[in-house]
């Protein structure tokens, strides 16, 4: 493991990352099933694995609901209350929010990327 943490260049790099990702799994289109230690390739059992696993999850609290008055009793003392802002930012506050962003980050969740917005007459 030495070897692969100390070697230099583009390839021990790959090499790293391989090997953290635990050596290339199998693609994207498998699920790992732990219960049988296989790769499920069928769609319709993907879903079935699933929801089995999710039910785990969201049903873990069934027998014994959460308090949310116990939770607030316990960390109600961390809530800041931070007020959400009650208007709507005009074309001209979007307009200078996007002129202060840096052209280098990365498009937002609308695909739109800071170097195009800058672009944008104030108007749109």
């Amino acid at each position: 493991m030495a070897a692969k943490v100390n070697a230099v260049g583009v390839q021990a790099q790959r090499d790293l990352y391989a090997y953290i990702r635990d050596r290339c799994r199998a693609p994207a289109g498998a699920i790992y099933d732990p219960d049988t230690q296989k790769y499920i390739f069928n769609v319709n059992e993907q879903f079935e694995l699933i929801i089995k696993h999710w039910q785990t999850v969201f049903s873990q609290h069934k027998a014994n609901p959460p308090s949310w008055t116990k939770f607030k009793e316990k960390y109600g003392q961390y809530e800041d209350n931070c007020k959400a802002p009650v208007t709507l930012p005009d074309g001209n506050a979007l307009h200078k929010r996007a002129q202060m962003t840096k052209t280098e980050s990365a498009a937002g969740s609308d695909a739109w990327k800071p170097k195009e917005l800058k672009a944008l007459p104030k108007t749109a």
